[in-house]
């Protein structure tokens, strides 16, 4: 069995024209040889399940597979995690990608440092398809610092999976709890690794998160998404009741934000 300190899981759909690229990134870090590769594309319709095959055909390392149904985001990530055995593992969307060969040696070292953090993220770009732009997500600050479950609730710092590096026990943890509270997405699931033991900012971008009509976020519309933020958000003070008044505010403001 190949001798693995981290598993990286690629949940893919509908990305033919994206998963080599993320695939590629992931091939170029240093930590690789010492990675397992999870990639499970959800039943897509194009060519992502065969590209993503060939291209990784001669990495041990790297197992690609493909659902016989689409389950959706959740599904296939809870498809995912049941194949993960290692300590630590990596998210990387099929539409994403990772920009510095360090990343997950950073975030390797940066959990291990810190023993009680159970997540961390690092600073990241977001390209827009749309505009042909790019623009940086900083949470101004160069300097490595943990962040509270209370700092995510006010705002979704990690911004995609992409940018996240987790112990596998609590990542798998809280994907079973959210499961009665769907639909909610990534920002739910890192304020409540964050309420374990906070949650590592690691300054530099490490990554490009893309915008396309095809996402997952951001092909939906502004009433979708405002509905995904109150289900979170419902979700949250479910999962985390000592936290109710922050979570009360940060739906007053969203809902602001809506009208």
């Amino acid at each position: 069995m190949h001798n693995s300190s981290v598993s990286v899981i690629i949940p893919t759909f509908n990305h033919e024209s994206r998963i080599e690229r993320a695939l590629n990134s992931v091939f170029a870090q240093d930590l690789f040889n010492q990675s397992t590769v999870y990639v499970s594309d959800d039943c897509s319709s194009d060519a992502t399940f065969s590209i993503a095959s060939k291209i990784t055909a001669p990495y041990a390392n790297v197992h690609v597979s493909r659902t016989s149904t689409n389950l959706g985001w959740y599904g296939n990530y809870m498809r995912l995690l049941d194949l993960c055995e290692t300590e630590f593992v990596a998210i990387l969307e099929g539409d994403d990608y990772w920009t510095e060969p360090t990343k997950l040696a950073r975030q390797l070292s940066f959990l291990r440092d810190n023993p009680v953090v159970c997540g961390c993220f690092c600073d990241y770009d977001v390209f827009s398809q749309e505009t042909g732009k790019s623009s940086r997500c900083d949470i101004n600050s160069a300097k490595y610092h943990v962040l509270s479950a209370v700092d995510l609730i006010y705002r979704n710092y990690p911004g995609t999976f992409s940018t996240c590096f987790y112990r596998t026990s609590a990542l798998k943890q809280v994907f079973e709890r959210v499961g009665e509270y769907l639909p909610v997405y990534d920002w739910a699931i890192n304020a409540t690794i964050a309420d374990f033991g906070g949650f590592g900012f690691l300054p530099g971008s490490s990554v490009v998160y893309e915008l396309h009509s095809a996402g997952l976020w951001s092909g939906l519309t502004v009433n979708e998404k405002n509905k995904l933020y109150h289900h979170s958000l419902s979700a949250m003070r479910c999962l985390m009741p000592q936290f109710k008044c922050f979570i009360d505010d940060r739906e007053l403001a969203v809902a602001d934000r809506s009208t």
